[in-house]
Protein backbone atom coordinates (compact mmCIF):
# COMPACT_ATOMS: atom_id res chain seq x y z
CA UNK A 1 0.00 0.00 0.00
CA UNK A 2 2.89 2.32 0.55
CA UNK A 3 4.72 1.64 -2.05
CA UNK A 4 2.02 2.31 -4.43
CA UNK A 5 1.38 5.42 -2.51
CA UNK A 6 5.16 5.93 -3.24
CA UNK A 7 4.51 5.33 -6.75
CA UNK A 8 1.33 7.50 -7.43
CA UNK A 9 3.30 10.66 -5.54
CA UNK A 10 6.33 10.22 -8.30
CA UNK A 11 3.52 9.84 -11.62
CA UNK A 12 2.15 12.96 -10.24
CA UNK A 13 5.09 14.96 -10.79
CA UNK A 14 5.34 14.21 -14.09
CA UNK A 15 1.75 14.50 -15.59
CA UNK A 16 -0.03 18.00 -14.91
CA UNK A 17 -3.12 17.09 -13.38
CA UNK A 18 -5.21 18.54 -10.76
CA UNK A 19 -7.12 15.85 -8.49
CA UNK A 20 -7.66 14.68 -4.93
CA UNK A 21 -6.77 11.30 -4.48
CA UNK A 22 -8.44 8.94 -2.24
CA UNK A 23 -6.43 5.83 -1.70
CA UNK A 24 -8.75 3.37 -0.09
CA UNK A 25 -12.39 2.83 1.12
CA UNK A 26 -12.55 6.17 3.05
CA UNK A 27 -15.51 8.22 2.88
CA UNK A 28 -13.08 11.80 1.63
CA UNK A 29 -15.09 15.07 1.67
CA UNK A 30 -13.15 17.37 -0.71
CA UNK A 31 -12.24 20.69 0.31
CA UNK A 32 -11.91 22.13 -3.26
CA UNK A 33 -13.79 21.92 -6.39
CA UNK A 34 -11.12 19.42 -8.21
CA UNK A 35 -12.26 16.21 -9.07
CA UNK A 36 -11.80 12.73 -6.83
CA UNK A 37 -9.56 10.43 -7.93
CA UNK A 38 -10.73 6.54 -6.22
CA UNK A 39 -8.16 4.08 -5.74
CA UNK A 40 -7.55 0.55 -4.23
CA UNK A 41 -6.06 -2.36 -4.30
CA UNK A 42 -7.92 -5.74 -5.52
CA UNK A 43 -5.56 -8.61 -2.93
CA UNK A 44 -7.69 -11.40 -3.27
CA UNK A 45 -7.27 -14.70 -5.47
CA UNK A 46 -9.86 -14.85 -8.88
CA UNK A 47 -8.55 -17.83 -9.94
CA UNK A 48 -10.81 -19.88 -7.98
CA UNK A 49 -11.85 -23.45 -8.27
CA UNK A 50 -15.66 -24.69 -8.00
CA UNK A 51 -16.66 -24.92 -4.49
CA UNK A 52 -13.62 -22.86 -2.92
CA UNK A 53 -14.50 -20.33 -0.16
CA UNK A 54 -16.03 -17.25 -0.82
CA UNK A 55 -16.65 -18.20 -4.56
CA UNK A 56 -20.47 -18.65 -4.44
CA UNK A 57 -21.90 -17.15 -7.63
CA UNK A 58 -19.07 -16.70 -9.38
CA UNK A 59 -19.36 -17.74 -12.72
CA UNK A 60 -17.10 -19.80 -14.40
CA UNK A 61 -14.20 -18.22 -16.60
CA UNK A 62 -11.86 -19.33 -19.82
CA UNK A 63 -9.08 -20.66 -17.90
CA UNK A 64 -8.79 -24.21 -17.82
CA UNK A 65 -7.32 -26.83 -15.39
CA UNK A 66 -7.31 -30.65 -15.36
CA UNK A 67 -11.13 -30.94 -14.51
CA UNK A 68 -12.71 -27.81 -15.61
CA UNK A 69 -12.27 -24.18 -15.90
CA UNK A 70 -11.20 -21.59 -12.75
CA UNK A 71 -14.05 -19.35 -11.71
CA UNK A 72 -13.80 -15.56 -11.87
CA UNK A 73 -13.69 -14.35 -8.45
CA UNK A 74 -14.21 -10.60 -7.83
CA UNK A 75 -14.29 -10.35 -4.35
CA UNK A 76 -17.05 -6.45 -3.48
CA UNK A 77 -17.46 -6.03 -7.48
CA UNK A 78 -19.93 -3.24 -6.89
CA UNK A 79 -17.06 -1.26 -4.96
CA UNK A 80 -14.67 -1.88 -7.30
CA UNK A 81 -16.65 -0.77 -10.08
CA UNK A 82 -17.24 2.46 -8.23
CA UNK A 83 -13.28 3.42 -8.61
CA UNK A 84 -11.29 5.07 -11.28
CA UNK A 85 -8.23 2.96 -10.62
CA UNK A 86 -8.29 -0.58 -9.48
CA UNK A 87 -4.86 -2.13 -8.77
CA UNK A 88 -3.68 -5.58 -8.67
CA UNK A 89 -0.55 -7.63 -7.36
CA UNK A 90 -1.31 -10.29 -10.04
CA UNK A 91 -1.19 -10.29 -14.14
CA UNK A 92 -2.52 -14.09 -13.86
CA UNK A 93 -5.42 -12.64 -12.01
CA UNK A 94 -6.19 -10.05 -14.52
CA UNK A 95 -6.00 -12.23 -17.33
CA UNK A 96 -8.34 -14.73 -16.16
CA UNK A 97 -10.96 -11.02 -15.49
CA UNK A 98 -10.12 -10.08 -18.94
CA UNK A 99 -10.69 -13.57 -20.80
CA UNK A 100 -13.81 -13.99 -19.48
CA UNK A 101 -15.52 -11.29 -21.15
CA UNK A 102 -17.51 -10.45 -18.18
CA UNK A 103 -16.17 -8.25 -16.62
CA UNK A 104 -15.07 -4.96 -19.11
CA UNK A 105 -15.76 -2.27 -16.97
CA UNK A 106 -13.83 -3.72 -14.21
CA UNK A 107 -10.92 -4.51 -16.70
CA UNK A 108 -10.47 -1.52 -18.10
CA UNK A 109 -9.83 0.31 -14.44
CA UNK A 110 -7.75 -2.40 -13.82
CA UNK A 111 -3.87 -1.73 -13.79
CA UNK A 112 -1.13 -4.47 -12.73
CA UNK A 113 1.47 -2.98 -10.32
CA UNK A 114 4.08 -6.03 -9.24
CA UNK A 115 3.98 -5.80 -5.56
CA UNK A 116 7.76 -4.65 -4.31
CA UNK A 117 8.41 -4.00 -0.40
CA UNK A 118 12.02 -3.14 -1.09
CA UNK A 119 14.08 -1.06 -3.81
CA UNK A 120 15.83 -3.71 -6.19
CA UNK A 121 19.36 -3.96 -4.93
CA UNK A 122 21.44 -6.22 -7.13
CA UNK A 123 22.03 -9.07 -4.64
CA UNK A 124 25.32 -10.36 -3.04
CA UNK A 125 25.62 -13.99 -2.70
CA UNK A 126 25.67 -14.26 1.52
CA UNK A 127 26.21 -17.15 3.56
CA UNK A 128 23.12 -18.21 5.84
CA UNK A 129 22.62 -19.64 9.07
CA UNK A 130 19.07 -21.02 8.63
CA UNK A 131 17.56 -23.36 5.83
CA UNK A 132 14.22 -22.34 5.22
CA UNK A 133 10.88 -20.50 6.43
CA UNK A 134 7.40 -20.08 5.69
CA UNK A 135 5.00 -17.85 6.73
CA UNK A 136 1.66 -19.38 6.97
CA UNK A 137 -0.69 -17.54 9.70
CA UNK A 138 -3.38 -20.17 9.74
CA UNK A 139 -1.93 -23.48 10.11
CA UNK A 140 -4.73 -25.21 10.46
CA UNK A 141 -5.37 -25.73 6.65
CA UNK A 142 -4.85 -29.08 5.66
CA UNK A 143 -2.59 -28.28 3.03
CA UNK A 144 -0.67 -26.02 5.31
CA UNK A 145 -0.70 -28.45 8.20
CA UNK A 146 0.23 -31.70 5.81
CA UNK A 147 3.66 -29.39 4.65
CA UNK A 148 4.91 -28.54 7.76
CA UNK A 149 4.27 -32.46 9.14
CA UNK A 150 6.64 -33.30 6.07
CA UNK A 151 8.77 -30.95 7.11
CA UNK A 152 9.63 -31.98 10.39
CA UNK A 153 9.59 -35.23 9.64
CA UNK A 154 12.54 -35.15 7.24
CA UNK A 155 13.80 -33.19 9.53
CA UNK A 156 13.79 -29.89 7.53
CA UNK A 157 15.45 -26.60 9.29
CA UNK A 158 13.16 -24.76 8.69
CA UNK A 159 10.68 -22.74 11.07
CA UNK A 160 6.77 -21.17 10.23
CA UNK A 161 7.19 -17.66 10.77
CA UNK A 162 3.82 -16.12 11.79
CA UNK A 163 4.84 -12.80 13.66
CA UNK A 164 7.51 -10.47 11.67
CA UNK A 165 5.50 -8.93 9.22
CA UNK A 166 7.35 -5.33 9.37
CA UNK A 167 9.27 -4.12 6.21
CA UNK A 168 12.29 -4.66 8.76
CA UNK A 169 11.49 -7.75 10.26
CA UNK A 170 11.11 -9.38 6.79
CA UNK A 171 14.53 -7.75 5.93
CA UNK A 172 15.61 -9.50 8.78
CA UNK A 173 14.22 -12.42 7.90
CA UNK A 174 15.67 -12.54 4.09
CA UNK A 175 19.41 -12.24 5.11
CA UNK A 176 18.98 -15.05 7.85
CA UNK A 177 17.63 -17.72 5.85
CA UNK A 178 18.43 -19.14 2.62
CA UNK A 179 15.22 -20.66 0.89
CA UNK A 180 11.45 -19.52 0.60
CA UNK A 181 8.77 -22.26 0.57
CA UNK A 182 5.52 -21.05 -0.82
CA UNK A 183 2.00 -23.08 -1.18
CA UNK A 184 -1.40 -22.69 -2.30
CA UNK A 185 -3.20 -21.63 0.61
CA UNK A 186 -6.25 -24.23 0.18
CA UNK A 187 -6.68 -26.80 -2.81
CA UNK A 188 -9.52 -23.90 -4.86
CA UNK A 189 -7.71 -20.81 -4.31
CA UNK A 190 -4.95 -20.57 -7.32
CA UNK A 191 -3.70 -16.89 -7.59
CA UNK A 192 0.54 -16.87 -7.19
CA UNK A 193 0.94 -14.93 -4.02
CA UNK A 194 3.26 -12.37 -5.82
CA UNK A 195 3.72 -9.95 -2.30
CA UNK A 196 5.02 -13.00 -0.59
CA UNK A 197 7.15 -14.29 -3.14
CA UNK A 198 8.72 -11.51 -5.01
CA UNK A 199 9.97 -9.14 -1.90
CA UNK A 200 11.93 -11.92 -0.81
CA UNK A 201 13.37 -12.87 -4.26
CA UNK A 202 14.24 -9.14 -4.30
CA UNK A 203 16.40 -9.56 -1.48
CA UNK A 204 18.53 -12.13 -3.05
CA UNK A 205 16.24 -15.27 -1.70
CA UNK A 206 16.22 -18.27 -2.92
CA UNK A 207 12.15 -18.91 -3.56
CA UNK A 208 10.32 -22.78 -4.19
CA UNK A 209 6.66 -22.17 -5.28
CA UNK A 210 3.89 -25.01 -5.98
CA UNK A 211 3.39 -24.66 -9.36
CA UNK A 212 0.61 -21.85 -10.11
CA UNK A 213 -1.54 -21.18 -13.35
CA UNK A 214 -0.26 -18.77 -15.63
CA UNK A 215 2.94 -18.59 -14.73
CA UNK A 216 4.26 -17.77 -18.51
CA UNK A 217 2.45 -14.15 -17.11
CA UNK A 218 4.69 -14.17 -14.25
CA UNK A 219 7.37 -11.50 -15.35
CA UNK A 220 10.19 -13.11 -12.95
CA UNK A 221 8.44 -16.56 -13.28
CA UNK A 222 11.93 -17.59 -14.63
CA UNK A 223 14.08 -16.71 -11.38
CA UNK A 224 11.19 -19.24 -9.08
CA UNK A 225 12.02 -23.02 -8.55
CA UNK A 226 8.56 -24.20 -9.76
CA UNK A 227 7.51 -27.49 -8.51
CA UNK A 228 4.16 -29.68 -7.69
CA UNK A 229 2.98 -29.73 -3.93
CA UNK A 230 4.44 -33.13 -3.44
CA UNK A 231 8.05 -32.53 -4.35
CA UNK A 232 8.49 -29.31 -2.43
CA UNK A 233 10.15 -30.38 0.69
CA UNK A 234 12.38 -32.69 -1.17
CA UNK A 235 13.23 -29.94 -3.38
CA UNK A 236 13.62 -27.36 -0.61
CA UNK A 237 16.20 -30.28 1.10
CA UNK A 238 18.13 -30.30 -1.80
CA UNK A 239 18.30 -26.46 -2.86
CA UNK A 240 19.59 -25.83 1.36
CA UNK A 241 22.19 -28.67 1.14
CA UNK A 242 23.24 -27.25 -2.64
CA UNK A 243 22.20 -23.33 -1.88
CA UNK A 244 25.44 -22.06 -3.32
CA UNK A 245 24.77 -23.59 -6.88
CA UNK A 246 20.87 -23.27 -6.78
CA UNK A 247 21.65 -19.14 -5.64
CA UNK A 248 24.12 -18.63 -8.31
CA UNK A 249 21.68 -20.19 -11.01
CA UNK A 250 18.82 -17.95 -9.99
CA UNK A 251 20.29 -14.58 -9.25
CA UNK A 252 22.44 -14.75 -13.00
CA UNK A 253 23.17 -11.44 -14.77
CA UNK A 254 19.59 -11.04 -16.02
CA UNK A 255 17.57 -10.94 -12.71
CA UNK A 256 19.02 -7.43 -11.88
CA UNK A 257 18.06 -5.82 -15.57
CA UNK A 258 14.35 -7.99 -14.80
CA UNK A 259 13.71 -6.57 -11.58
CA UNK A 260 14.74 -3.24 -12.83
CA UNK A 261 12.56 -3.39 -15.83
CA UNK A 262 9.42 -4.23 -13.30
CA UNK A 263 9.96 -1.77 -11.25
CA UNK A 264 10.33 0.77 -13.89
CA UNK A 265 6.81 -0.58 -15.88
CA UNK A 266 5.02 -0.15 -12.33
CA UNK A 267 6.04 3.46 -12.35
CA UNK A 268 5.51 4.09 -16.32
CA UNK A 269 1.71 1.92 -15.68
CA UNK A 270 0.97 4.81 -13.41
CA UNK A 271 1.59 7.68 -15.05
CA UNK A 272 -0.24 6.07 -18.73
CA UNK A 273 -3.14 5.79 -16.20
CA UNK A 274 -3.38 9.06 -15.04
CA UNK A 275 -2.80 10.55 -18.44
CA UNK A 276 -5.84 8.86 -19.42
CA UNK A 277 -7.60 10.22 -16.44
CA UNK A 278 -6.87 13.80 -17.47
Amino acid sequence: YLYCIDLFKKACSTVDIEANFVFGNYNFQSPNSNRCIRIDIQHEHTLVKPGGRGSTGAPIGKINFKEGAYLVRIDRLNYFNSLDIIIDYSLPNLHNVKTSGLFNEYSAKSIYIAPFLFEVEKPLFKQKTRDCFTSFINIHEPRRKRLLEEISHKNLDSVNVTDRFSKKQLAALYNEFKVLINIHQTDHHHTFEELRVLSALSKGMVVISENSPLTDLIPYSEFVIWKDYAEIVDTAKMTSENYELCWNKTFNDSFFAKMTQIQDNNLSTIVQKLKELR
